[in-house]
């Protein structure tokens, strides 16, 4: 097992497929053997501003997106859409056997209209008939066996655009696969999400709650790998670099988002995304999986 988590983490986007109508795909399939008290192996809470359709083919696994948390068996799929956060959780010792698949168009596209056209947090995850599953598997190997042969380009789109219309034909159905997550953490991660621009300190979430800080603390690292000051301090970021490519000015950025400081707020912003705000108000990024300290 590759024990760089970094490495064996983060989506390695380098084999894409690009048809003409600026339709980019990478793709990796993966096998790992994951042992839960071993810190190489646990996922970090991340985002992106592609799509992701992950499928599971072994290992129990749950998967937290936004405020939800899924209870994932084999042939089960989440997708999620830019900026929504996601992470795999595991409660015990498995082969951790997953295909994830990344979509993102240089324009507005109808064939990731399931991906995009949804709440954050809402309709993530899709159950398959049972003989859906094993043709969505078949399609998946068939692409993998493909996507690198210039003599398949036609092929391997179509492969594509039918794992794209078994997405849409099964999406937004509403599956009651949660899996369980303390009371406190849930209404924790609900009410920062619905007010982080006005939330200052984890005391006044602690506070919201009736809870402690230190119990806030422990069970968000033990659920998510990240503390809750982490947490907050990411979804400010990010709200506040969608501002910067809706036009807005780096301090209307910095203080609609919940910053209270520009200068702070910039040194931050550059741990993220390794470039300046301004620089993002005239060069959105192509790709970005931003590397976030949990400590």
């Amino acid at each position: 097992m590759n024990n760089n988590k970094d490495e064996n983490r983060k989506p390695q986007l380098s084999t894409s497929f690009i048809n003409t109508n600026g339709l980019t795909i990478d793709y990796r399939h993966e096998s790992t053997q994951i042992i839960v008290n071993n810190q190489n192996d646990i996922e970090d809470i991340h985002f992106h501003n592609y799509c992701e359709l992950y499928y599971n083919i072994s290992g129990k696994v749950k998967f937290m997106v936004e405020n939800h948390i899924y209870d994932i068996s084999k042939g089960d799929i989440i997708i999620t859409k830019p900026n929504e956060f996601h992470q795999c959780l595991f409660s015990e010792n498995c082969i951790h056997e997953h295909i994830c698949i990344w979509l993102e168009t240089t324009t507005a596209s109808p064939v990731l209209t399931s991906f995009i056209d949804r709440e954050l947090g809402q309709h993530n995850m899709i159950v398959l008939p049972t003989e859906k599953k094993e043709l969505f598997l078949s399609l998946c190997l068939e692409f993998e066996q493909n996507k690198n042969d210039p003599k398949k380009p036609i092929k391997n789109l179509s492969t594509i655009l039918q794992i794209l219309s078994l997405i849409e034909e099964y999406a937004q159905n509403d599956i009651n696969k949660n899996a369980f997550l303390p009371s406190t953490m849930y209404n924790a991660l609900n009410y920062i999400n619905k007010n982080f621009n006005k939330i200052s300190s984890i005391k006044q979430v602690a506070d919201k709650l009736y809870v402690s800080q230190s119990m806030l603390d422990r069970n968000f690292k033990k659920h998510f790998n990240i503390s809750p000051k982490k947490y907050l301090e990411t979804k400010k970021i990010l709200f506040a670099k969608q501002l910067l490519e809706q036009g807005k000015s780096v301090t209307d950025a910095c203080f609609n988002a919940g910053f209270n400081d520009c200068s702070h707020f910039i040194v931050i912003f550059k741990k993220y995304f390794k470039t300046t705000p301004n620089k993002i108000r005239t060069n959105k990024l192509k790709r970005f999986r931003p590397k976030i300290q949990y400590k």
